[in-house]
């Protein structure tokens, strides 16, 4: 469709307004009037704030970190900062300051509470500060209400602390004192427990199995002590029998068969006896030491070869002879220790069977030892644990005492400004306008559709294709018709600049009229 076809189609209607513009004008009017006066009527909001700082910095606080309750305090507001919003805090609101008296049932209260959790805000930023505001139409009613927020708002952090304190102190002396309980049966138990099986539980030696394997390993090393204890004894004994006839039948030269080498000579024939005992002739300890042993035994007849004083064969008797004298000292030691260490055999066996017996028995009474000292140290730790929270609550308590763990500084105290933030008026009258504009116009583009008219030949082709038109007569008005149809038409113009601009004007200075509609109203 092109543009010529559109204004053909247009027109008609522009001339049916233009033909009840005066209708139009009257409508539009109405409605800008019933309109502004909607507006100027609206109560005004009025916003009340107040600003306050949470200082959760207490300079005690770092000082007594580990030793009281770590409570995270901004978890804590926050916390708050939403229970104020709940329907308890908001009813004991709406009662502290008086909102309720227009509330006359049950509905009306709800209402009202519903209403109070909108414009109730609690907004804070990243410095801790906490901006407190709420929106009512009267002045007064909203700083009223947004003081009693702030007052609540601290009071119930404050008080939440202390009485979490008292729960969790109450809770923490019920559990305390159920432990306490319960160690107290356990240390019963464990007490009768010891009184019935006296001399099966495991000492300080370890359990039934460390004890079975250190007896037969003490056993064991006690049995091959004996074993080494009977073979030196016998190669004493042998080492006796075999000297006995040399000393009785060498030949006595020189003087005295004492000599000042014959401890050096004992305490080397100890020593190869002592190591023929674990070692062969070959081995290279055995043999240093029998060279030794050979050179002394040279020098020591050397010693009585050159002695000048003879000596007396008759005094040649076995018994004084050192050396045979010291085999027999070693040779009673060893009867002395083999003797010994058959009664510590004879112990140890009977430990060992005895154990071996209370292989039935031990180990289960081990169990229920290991059960019931698992039970009393799991409950004791329980224990212990509750005490240190118990001493950690009381240290909170005393420091909380003296200074509070959170400070409230209130940076901006409750204040409301004497313009109203709403609603905004002027939008509202501008709208107003345009939406009277549109009615005005509506009414005129109805009355036209209802009552139609055609003012161009045009009309007519378009309205009757078929008919001819052979031409078109024009309407002329006289001099004096049309000077009365151009003051009219100027009026109802000028009527209509004045009603438009004076309806943007008064968008502009809304407030002022509408404080003065608002107090005619409140004094009628």
């Amino acid at each position: 469709m092109n543009l010529d076809a559109i204004l053909s189609q247009l027109i008609p209607h522009l001339f049916g307004v233009w033909r009840y513009r005066l209708a139009a004008m009257l409508t539009m009017t109405g409605c800008v009037v019933l309109t502004s006066a909607y507006v100027l009527t609206l109560p005004s909001e009025y916003v009340a704030s107040a600003k306050v700082y949470v200082d959760t910095e207490n300079l005690v606080r770092p000082l007594l970190r580990g030793l009281t309750v770590n409570d995270d305090v901004l978890n804590d507001v926050q916390l708050m900062t939403r229970a104020l919003k709940s329907r308890p805090q908001l009813e004991k609101l709406a009662r502290q300051s008086d909102l309720d008296i227009h509330a006359t049932d049950d509905v009306q209260f709800e209402n009202l509470v519903s209403a109070l959790g909108k414009q109730i805000s609690i907004a804070p930023d990243r410095q801790n500060v906490y901006t407190i505001s709420y929106q009512n139409t009267n002045r007064a009613k909203a700083i009223e209400v947004t003081g009693n927020l702030l007052d609540n708002f601290v009071e119930d952090t404050l008080g939440s602390g202390r009485e979490d304190s008292q729960q969790a102190e109450t809770a923490l002396r019920r559990e305390i004192d159920d432990y306490e309980r319960r160690l107290t049966e356990a240390e019963q138990r464990l007490k009768d427990f010891k009184q019935r099986n006296v001399g099966l539980m495991p000492g300080a030696d370890g359990d039934y199995y460390a004890q079975l394997e250190v007896a037969l390993s003490e056993l064991e090393k006690s049995e091959k002590e004996l074993r080494i204890i009977q073979q030196r004894t016998r190669a004493l004994r042998a080492q006796i029998e075999g000297e006995e006839p040399v000393f009785g039948i060498m030949p006595q030269r020189g003087g005295s068969q004492v000599s000042s080498l014959d401890p050096e000579i004992r305490v080397l024939q100890e020593r190869i006896a002592n190591l023929s005992v674990e070692f062969t002739e070959k081995h290279p300890e055995v043999v240093r030491t029998r060279r030794a042993l050979d050179d002394l035994l040279a020098q020591r007849e050397d010693e009585i070869a050159n002695r000048p004083i003879p000596i007396n064969p008759a005094t040649g008797n076995l018994d004084l002879n050192p050396i045979y004298q010291s085999l027999r000292i070693q040779l009673n030691d060893a009867q002395v220790e083999a003797a010994a260490y058959q009664a510590i055999l004879a112990d140890q066996r009977g430990k060992v069977k005895e154990l071996r017996e209370l292989v039935d028995v031990v180990p289960e009474v081990e169990a229920n030892l290991n059960r019931l000292n698992r039970d009393y140290e799991v409950v004791n730790n329980r224990y212990q644990e509750m005490l240190g929270r118990w001493e950690a609550l009381q240290t909170s308590k005393r420091v909380n005492t003296g200074t509070n763990s959170v400070q409230f500084r209130v940076i901006e105290p409750t204040f409301a400004a004497q313009d109203p933030v709403g609603p905004p008026r002027n939008l509202f009258i501008l709208v107003g306008l345009v939406f009277s504009i549109a009615v005005g116009v509506g009414v005129a583009v109805l009355l036209h559709l209802l009552n139609p008219c055609i003012h161009t030949s045009g009309q007519i082709r378009m309205m009757y294709p078929d008919l001819n038109v052979i031409g078109s007569v024009a309407v002329v008005w006289s001099d004096s018709v049309r000077a009365r149809k151009i003051i009219r038409t100027r009026l109802l113009v000028s009527f209509a600049v004045l009603v438009v601009v004076g309806t943007i004007g008064l968008s502009f200075v809304a407030e002022t009229p509408a404080q003065m509609v608002q107090t005619l109203l409140a004094r009628l």
